[in-house]
């Protein structure tokens, strides 16, 4: 009993100063005794958005004086024991951060990178929420609750739910706002037929091209027709539309409320032009990006290691063909961080693409050694498909079959890591016969 009390004491003593806890049963346990709302956060270390969210927004000041109102609680969503959570609340992406009243239902959520002027006014909407829960929230009139029971409903899936709150809300959004904007995009991303929804789209990019919101419809439309293997029939004057209206989207005063960042401005730039066949244009966009991504790193307190910033300049670099750049700097990080995956990982697969399989073997399997949960079946894709240029079945076989051995989640749980074993039996399957 001592040794418990110690323990909630101790976790009391650094929530109060902002630290997260690891331990789920500790945390709701606290939550429902102090009856203060909790804050999950479900993170990937490789992630670089989850990076920048730990960086430039859980390290600022806003965010630690409003995390007082707050159990705060870090989920490494890689790792086994983080299954039933992520199941239970329907995390699909990272970084998801869900916020739950002091009883653990969920008042709202973020997904994906949010600045800390907009993480942290979403901290008051849910202090101000008072406990609610969905069902309070979704048979209120009040927009607030309304939008958190959108929200909600829309990202588990409750098509009927989220259908019932964007209805209701209606009347209330004002044309030309983010949440608006955000409504429209709903409907269009649930449209009852894929031609719907393809029309949805060019609709969205015909009429709406100064959203900032257009940016992210231009990248939803092309992944969807891509997924429809409707490749020829994309409408490339839509997206040169957006590209030549993407320098007066980047000067809109409140971009940031549409959940879009500079650098995702530069990124659509270039994957725009990239889709569009001006290859040498696409590749100069992308050292744009990583020149800007530089700069922001630098913006960041003395002897930050600037994780996040990092991972996405190496993406940028890779994706605009700088594959020695790229891999000097994922090297450098390999230093940095001897005993992590991440940067072992992505050094490996700048050689795959270099077809410098021998160089990358070694490496890869040294984050193979250091890798756990979901990263160690994204590893052992990557070293599998490196043993099969060789070709080395033996030592293939080994891997694949440590790993299903390890990680084998109940197939009824809604997670990733069913998804990534299906894409390591795809490869496995792949290997050339002895």
């Amino acid at each position: 009993m001592f040794l418990k009390t110690l323990a909630l004491s101790l976790l009391i003593s650094t929530s109060a100063m902002a630290t997260f806890s690891s331990d789920p049963a500790a945390s709701f346990k606290l939550a429902h005794q102090t009856k203060r709302p909790l804050l999950i956060s479900f993170f990937g270390i490789w992630c670089p958005p989850c990076n920048e969210l730990e960086e430039t927004v859980f390290e600022s000041k806003g965010f630690l004086e409003k995390a007082k109102s707050f159990v705060l609680l870090k989920v490494d969503a890689d790792k086994k024991d983080s299954w039933g959570l992520k199941d239970k609340y329907h995390v699909g992406g990272y970084p998801t951060v869900v916020f739950t009243n002091s009883q653990g239902k969920e008042l709202y959520r973020v997904v994906g990178y949010l600045s800390e002027r907009e993480f942290t006014g979403i901290m008051d909407m849910v202090v101000a929420a008072k406990n609610q829960d969905l069902a309070q929230s979704c048979g209120s009139s009040n927009t607030d609750d309304l939008w958190r029971c959108a929200t909600i409903c829309s990202e588990t899936k409750d098509k009927k739910c989220a259908e019932a709150a964007y209805h209701k809300l209606e009347s209330r959004l004002q044309p030309g706002t983010p949440r608006y904007d955000d409504a429209r995009t709903y409907f269009v991303e649930n449209a009852p037929t894929p031609d719907l929804k393809r029309e949805g789209y060019e609709q969205l990019l015909g009429e709406f091209t100064l959203s900032p919101k257009a940016v992210i419809w231009s990248m939803d439309y092309l992944q969807f027709m891509e997924s429809q293997d409707w490749a020829s029939r994309v409408k490339k004057p839509l997206l040169e539309k957006v590209l030549v209206k993407l320098s007066k989207i980047q000067n809109v005063p409140n971009l940031e409320e549409y959940g879009v960042e500079v650098s995702d401005l530069l990124e659509a730039r270039a994957i725009l032009l990239e889709r569009l066949g001006k290859k040498d244009e696409a590749n100069q966009a992308w050292k744009k990006v990583t020149e800007y991504l530089e700069v922001e790193a630098k913006t960041l307190p003395a002897g930050s290691p600037a994780r996040g910033f990092t991972l996405e300049r190496i993406e940028a670099l890779t994706e605009g063909e700088e594959l020695d750049s790229a891999y000097r700097l994922a090297n450098d990080y390999r230093q940095r961080f001897p005993d992590e995956f991440t940067f072992h990982y992505l050094a490996a697969s700048i050689l795959e693409q270099q077809k410098k399989y021998n160089d990358a073997i070694p490496i890869a399997k040294r984050a193979f050694d250091l890798s756990y949960g979901d990263n160690r079946v994204r590893v052992a894709t990557l070293l599998i498909r490196l043993y099969a240029t060789i070709p080395d079945r033996g030592a293939a076989s080994r891997i694949y079959d440590q790993v299903t051995r390890e990680i084998k989640p109940d197939p009824s749980l809604d997670i990733r890591t069913s998804r990534y074993l299906h894409n390591l039996d795809d490869i496995w399957k792949k290997f050339p016969a002895s």
